[in-house]
Parts: structure tokens; sequence; C-alpha cells
């Protein structure tokens, strides 16, 4: 099957996805390329430290193909040619925020011929706000770099919460913010974030917890690796995910985990199994697990060893498999033929 990844260059979060899944469909002997308009050479290096396999080109696919991939959702499709005639076009689908309206959405969500959820949830709320089918395809976590030695790693002498914040998601941030306020003897808090926002910096020096804060608004993988791999606990604050990747990348680095209950955390989440779930929005309740969780050294390293075992189901290369499952099964539907795209 000829796949071809025309991506955006400005959503990382989205990006790694899409090039984790292309590189496991490549390993599987498909042709796969990614392109973007963008140059998407330093994300890459970020990324894959070890090396990336498939060719990244820039500039826009023009050729025969069997699908024309556009990247994650919410998102945009500026990056697709300006002509597509009889492509097939499939788009992983991350989220549907609460509380909005089907007119709020993209709707060239309704002229994709495959939709790739990150999760039941994601499924539900597609068909439930929308209409719309989807194929569940989940996420996966990169074993190669939590097996790899790091010996030049720079090592933090002191204990740390940790927290993988993306765009969109200040509340739940806010709200951690407030938990580490009514935990005074607890250790600081490193969030990684795209952006420090004022919003959140404000909030940190209301809150008085401006001290106890370090800001990262970025970390190469295996920096990131670094920071689950030395972390007290890790902490999704968030109101809505759609999967909840960092969460399930820290329980597979043996790190335990509070989450909030919001949404596509269930596809690993196990609750006093592998993690501590709270509601989201509850500050109190979050500081409550988190303060818990700190005093019990037992109980860490049996959400811990939990969170370990569990995380081992979730590979990058179930998710290809998953997404071919789904482009097969849309492509035995249409019995169509493999579709020139036009140059814009």
């Amino acid at each position: 099957m000829k796949i071809v990844y025309q991506l955006p260059a400005d959503r990382p979060d989205g990006l790694y996805h899409c090039l984790a899944v292309a590189r496991e469909l490549f390993f599987l002997g498909h042709g796969v390329e990614v392109w973007s308009r963008g140059d998407l050479s330093r994300a890459v290096e970020w990324m894959y430290p070890q090396g990336y396999e498939v060719p990244v080109r820039r500039g826009v696919y023009t050729g025969q193909a069997d699908w024309l991939h556009l990247g994650m959702f919410p998102g945009a499709f500026e990056d697709a040619p300006a002509t597509l005639g009889r492509v097939r076009l499939a788009m992983d689908v991350e989220m549907l925020p609460l509380g909005t309206s089907p007119r709020d959405y993209d709707p060239s969500l309704r002229r994709l011929s495959a939709r790739l959820a990150l999760s039941r949830f994601t499924a539900e709320r597609l068909i439930d706000v929308l209409g719309l089918s989807s194929h569940v395809v989940g996420q996966g976590v990169d074993f190669s770099l939590l097996e790899e030695d790091q010996p030049t790693a720079r090592t933090r002498t002191e204990p740390f919460l940790l927290t993988v914040v993306g765009a969109g998601r200040e509340g739940g941030r806010n709200d951690l913010l407030a938990a580490l306020a009514r935990l005074p003897g607890a250790p600081g808090l490193v969030i990684v974030s795209p952006k420090e926002t004022e919003g959140c910096l404000a909030a940190a020096k209301r809150l008085g917890v401006a001290q106890r804060v370090e800001w990262m608004a970025d970390a190469p993988r295996r920096a990131l690796v670094h920071l689950y791999r030395n972390a007290a606990l890790f902490v999704l604050p968030s109101h809505y995910e759609g999967f909840g990747l960092p969460a399930l990348e820290a329980m597979a680095a043996g790190v335990p985990v509070v989450l909030t209950d919001c949404g596509g955390v269930w596809e690993f989440a196990r609750p006093d199994h592998n993690c501590r779930m709270v509601p989201a929005g509850r500050p109190e309740l979050l500081a409550l697990a988190i303060g818990h969780l700190l005093a019990d050294a037992y109980e860490r390293r049996r959400l811990s060893d939990n969170g370990v075992s569990d995380a081992r189901a979730f590979t990058w290369r179930r998710v290809a498999e998953a997404t071919l499952k789904g482009l097969s099964f849309v492509m035995e539907e249409s019995q169509g033929v493999p579709a020139t795209l036009s140059a814009p």
C-alpha cells in the first residue's frame, strides 16, 4: 500500500504520532513517504535521535498514492494539494473538545475517507456530535528510547513532580499549580509545555509556587525520557484528552502516575491498579492523591510495577496495524484504485 503523509510543521504532538506510525508502516513493507511544506529536519532529529528511516521531503507531494494522510485533527488542511481528484484522504483525530457544537469543527472532517480515532472516547464523540464513523488506532510507546542508556544525561539531585501539557490544556495546568500550593512539603514541579502562558505564570505567582516550578518550553525525546525516569511522580491534570500519551509513556518508564478522568486515558488507565485517578477540575482532590502517593512508597512501587507491565502492550507497531486495518477496510468498501494527486 502506498501511503503519503502530508504533514504540517507546526503541530509537534500530532507530528510525533504520525512519524511513529509512518515509521512502523515503512518497517512493515509499505511504500511510505513523509512530506511537509515546512522544514521537519529539526523536529525529526529531536523525536528520533537514533535516526529516522522514512524518506522526509519538503514540499507538496504529487503522484500516485493509495492514501494521502493529512496529519492530526484538530488541525488544518492547508498543507493538502489544492486539487485532490479522487485520492483517499485520511487523518488521525485526537479529540473533539467538549461543550462545542458541530459547526465549530472543520467541515473538512466530512471529506475524509478514513478518520482514525486515537481512542474509543474520541470515536464515540465523532458519532455523537457529527454522526461520523471512525477506526480506533490508539497510541504507542517508543521502548527503544526507554531502554537506551543515557550516561550523559544531567541528573537532578532533588526529587520532582513532572507534567507534560499540550497546547490548549491551560486549565488543567492551573489545577496542578493550585494542587501544588496545597502541598507545601511536596517536591518542585517540572512543566514541559509548548509555551509558558502569561496566565499560568500569573497563577503560579498568585498561588505562591512560582519558585517551586521549572518551565521547559520543549524537550528532545531523550531529555523527556530522562525526565520520566527520574520523576518522583507524573501528573496529568487535563480537563480533556483524546488519549493522554505522556501519562502512558511515564507508566512505561516506571513512574507512578496521577491523572484525571479526562476521556481518552481510559484506553490504558486502570484506577488503583496502574494509576491514581481523580475527577478533572478538582485541584483539592488532585493534591490529596499526590500527597498520599508521596507518603506511601509501597503504593508507588505497586502502581509503578503494574504500569510498566500494562504499558508493554502499547506499541507503535500495534497502532500501525490498526491503521492498516482501518485503511484497508475503507479500500475494500470503495473498491477503488490508487489516484494521482495534481500539483497545486
